[in-house]
């Protein structure tokens, strides 16, 4: 008695007639699963038209979406006013804020325009302007000149990170900024009004 045993399934064959017709079942179950010796591909049966039109079924609606969260959000409007004043720091030079720039106090450098800026998180005064703290003798630090402009994120009144602030009214007066070394410096507003650069006192 001839015995053969089936490559797909395992099978043993116990009659050279059934071993024959299971080879056969096997070979074109191998042919279905790897036409002309390639993979099987499932797509490759279907046309480029009707691939274009399932891929824009599938991403119109997430195109459409992402479309309408662009033009429906928008920022809250900012007045610039909740940043006006005169801010100072123990280790930098005083700022001084109005409706259209920033000046600097005993800075060689140009006063500079300025616009506040809706973040991801919070808000920030951003300089128009190339400019940076940068460390100089006795822990003090001086505005200079740099390839990049400088941001100022606004802190929120009870915290020290600006990701807080959800609106300029909630502002504390605080604002920090990074000198060129990385040290971390916080500007407090003395006043809402006036000028208040070369003065030891703020009006």
């Amino acid at each position: 008695m001839a015995f053969s045993q089936s490559s797909r399934l395992g099978r043993v064959c116990v009659a050279p007639e059934l071993c024959d017709l299971a080879l056969a079942s096997d070979e074109t179950w191998t042919t279905m699963q790897n036409p002309a010796g390639q993979d099987y591909d499932f797509f490759a049966t279907i046309r480029m038209r009707d691939k274009l039109i399932g891929w824009a079924i599938i991403f119109t609606p997430l195109l459409a979406m992402l479309l309408l969260l662009k033009l429906c959000y928008r920022p809250e409007p900012i007045e610039p006013r909740y940043v006006y004043g005169c801010y100072a720091s123990n280790v930098a030079p005083r700022i001084l804020i109005d409706e259209r720039l920033i000046s600097f106090d005993n800075s060689r450098l140009s006063p500079t325009s300025y616009e506040v800026r809706a973040e991801k998180q919070g808000y920030s005064i951003y300089m128009k302007a190339n400019i940076i703290l940068d460390r100089t003798t006795g822990g003090q630090f001086a505005f200079v000149t740099s390839p990049y402009g400088t941001s100022l994120p606004l802190l929120p009144e009870h915290y020290s990170e600006p990701r807080y602030l959800r609106h300029l009214s909630e502002f504390s007066g605080k604002f920090y900024v990074f000198s060129r070394q990385a040290d971390e410096v916080v500007y407090s507003r003395m006043t809402p009004k006036g000028a208040c650069l070369t003065q030891p006192n703020a009006r």
